[in-house]
């Protein structure tokens, strides 16, 4: 920010859809070639939620491409556990708690039921460092 000074964000419906386009935007710069097909997708489905509730598309469950999903959740506990100019960062504990229980913002229907398992186990045990590429890598396992 040029001043420095953190303002709370308020996200009003208007701002809302001023963004709602930038995953289709991402897609095309991504672009059609085969080797980034799956790119492709995780930039157009990042944001859209288990529930249907996303966006762009609405789309929900088994529509949403596995790698989008899984992005969506690294993506959210990643957001939760670093500062923004809003918040302060989050331990692992309490991102874990706000995607599993819920915090107003964020529900646990935003995500795949089955993703909640194995997240759930690495209470504590992951390095800082690492948390987000062992949370994607282990989705795989």
């Amino acid at each position: 920010m040029a001043t420095g000074i953190a303002v709370r964000f308020e996200c009003t419906c208007s701002r809302l859809r001023r963004f709602q386009p930038f995953p289709m935007a991402g897609a095309t710069i991504i672009g059609g070639h085969v080797r980034l097909t799956m790119a492709g997708s995780i930039a157009q489905c990042h944001h859209e939620r288990y529930d249907g509730s996303g966006y762009p598309n609405g789309l929900s469950g088994a529509q949403i491409p596995i790698e989008a999903r899984i992005l969506n959740l690294a993506d959210q506990y990643d957001a939760l556990c670093n500062s923004r100019c809003y918040k302060p960062a989050f331990d692992h504990e309490t991102s874990f708690h706000i995607i599993s229980e819920g915090d107003g913002r964020t529900v646990p229907q935003h995500f795949a039921p089955r993703f909640f398992k194995p997240f759930g186990t690495w209470r504590g045990n992951l390095p800082r460092s690492t948390r987000l590429a062992d949370c994607v890598r282990m989705f795989f396992e």
